[in-house]
């Protein structure tokens, strides 16, 4: 009788079992703890880390061992088929010679249903899935995310899988597979079959590892999504913008020498870095009967020394939707036709450029007439309350102008405004009060441009010729809508004090510019 790993699948009541599914729980996931994919794959819990990360053991049928971390692109249990985190259970021979099993009562981490739940509560009340939530209860940390950190777990971790596929594609070329004529079909399922396949095909591996990077892409576009909304589980001290661009620095410093090497079909050494990998990601191909340079996803010259026969690129052209899937499927046909016909986005580099591009400064320049003691700073933090800014806000004086069309050439003077979670202001706020709610005296410029000799304005007599101040109010990383949102509120304001302002022209442009 054949038994395999799918054999371990059964419901996480069974007590006439050898282990047993666990609470999520620091004293219950611990080194030798199993993990169960009820896919029908075998890990070891070998390290746990004091932030939560989990590493385990894993074997692979072409008899490679790697030591991946604990993930998504493990597959999950359920109430079903159990599966998860499992533990041993307590076993003994009785005085009858019979094994005893300890009943599930009597274990006291036994759960039925810890880990089989659709969401989980954390301790500050916010919501997470599966994978984060075992983070959070191993670590104890409240699901704190120190964001730059947590990014260069994930590169280092992805890379550590794409070093584990490079073993596993060098045992299969060793082996000569890739020399062998194509047997003109595939198994009926390629993720669980026998023979040569199975010991050297790598459709799970690769499907495993396009589920890290696509959950290194969904988790770093939740980080920027926690630095917008304040997030106060997100550890960091600077702006969503700057979050992105430090990401962006940390990628272009660390993933250049994350260097996995292959050798192409004439002997010769090819080196390909982590974004290489990025950007040929679905084209690596997992049918061993191919040659090394489809195995590892190569075009255009890159490709130019694989001795593919017609049958062989046929099929690799037939396998593409296959190649664009994530999840594995077992104990169905895997047809052609099977997956999406076009990948997912894992590039998360190129998406921090674009929304770094996206989120460009955006600037409001406001002309404020009359002096900047002309209202009080509270009323300033009303305005950035009511607006729910809670980025910093940079303020820079660009001077007085005493008269209409007058010159100056004075040094743009930089102050920041720091708005906290309780609308306190700490500087210069007076000056952005002004501007909201209008001034008594006649306003105002025409037109004011950043970095410009001269204001120019067409209103102000000779006769109310008060100084006129200058700020300029970045909202480095609100994006259009809150911008638009605050130049309505400024303008509904304007339009509330009609007596004061009965005489004034006050212009408020809008103007983009990327931070240098």
């Amino acid at each position: 009788m054949l038994v395999n790993s799918g054999y371990y699948r059964m419901a996480p009541g069974i007590e006439e079992s050898d282990t047993y599914p666990v609470k999520i729980d620091k004293g219950s996931i611990v080194p030798g703890t199993i993990y169960y994919d009820p896919n029908g794959h075998i890990a070891l819990v070998y390290q746990v880390n004091d932030d939560g990360r989990i590493r385990l053991i894993d074997a692979h049928p072409d008899k490679s061992v790697s030591r991946p971390w604990f993930g998504s692109k493990f597959a999950r249990g359920s109430a079903e088929n159990g599966g998860g985190f499992r533990r041993w259970r307590p076993m003994w021979y009785g005085q009858d010679s019979i094994m005893k099993r300890q009943v599930n009562i009597n274990i006291p981490d036994f759960s039925p249903s810890d880990q089989y739940q659709s969401l989980y509560a954390l301790p500050d009340g916010n919501r997470a899935n599966y994978f984060d939530y075992v983070r959070v209860k191993i670590s104890g940390s409240g699901g704190i995310i120190k964001p730059v950190d947590e990014f260069r777990l994930m590169l280092e971790d992805i890379f550590e899988d794409l070093k584990y596929r490079a073993v596993a594609i060098d045992i299969c070329l060793q082996s000569g597979v890739q020399k062998k004529e194509h047997p003109g079909f595939l198994p009926w399922n390629i993720y669980g079959t026998d023979g040569e396949w199975e010991q050297y095909s790598t459709p799970s591996r690769d499907a495993r590892l396009k589920v890290a990077f696509a959950e290194c892409f969904n988790r770093t576009v939740e980080m920027i999504s926690m630095a917008e909304r304040g997030d106060p589980r997100l550890h960091y001290t600077g702006s969503p913008i700057d979050l992105a661009r430090e990401l962006i620095a940390l990628y272009e410093k660390i993933t250049p020498s994350m260097i996995v090497t292959y050798t192409n079909s004439i002997g010769r050494h090819i080196d390909l870095n982590y974004h290489d990998i990025v950007k040929r990601l679905f084209a690596l191909s997992f049918d061993p009967y191919h040659s090394a340079e489809r195995r590892w996803g190569a075009s255009g010259q890159e490709l130019l020394t694989a001795t593919d026969n017609l049958s062989k690129r046929n099929f690799y052209d037939q396998e593409r939707r296959l190649r664009n899937q994530l999840e594995r499927l077992y104990n169905c046909s895997t047809g052609l036709e099977q997956g999406p016909e076009k990948p997912a986005d894992v590039d998360i580099r190129q998406w921090l450029c674009d929304y770094v591009e996206r989120r460009r400064d955006t600037s409001i320049k406001i002309a404020l007439s009359g002096a900047a003691n002309d209202l009080s700073p509270v009323d300033g933090a009303m305005l950035a309350r009511r607006q729910n800014l809670t980025q910093d806000i940079r303020v820079q004086p660009v001077g007085e102008v005493p008269r209409v069309g007058a010159s100056f050439s004075r040094e743009i003077a930089s102050g920041i405004v720091d708005i906290n979670k309780a609308g306190i202001v700490t500087t210069n706020m007076a000056d952005v009060a002004v501007a909201a709610v209008g001034n008594p005296l006649p306003a105002v410029g025409k037109q004011i441009t950043s970095g410009s000799s001269s204001v120019v304005s067409s209103k102000v007599p000779e006769t109310k010729s008060k100084p006129i101040s200058l700020a300029m109010i970045r909202l480095t990383d609100k994006g259009i809508g809150a911008v638009d949102g605050l130049m309505s509120e400024i303008r509904g304001l304007a339009r509330t004090d009609s007596a004061r302002t009965a005489k004034a022209n006050m212009s408020i442009s809008l103007d983009r510019q990327m931070n240098e």
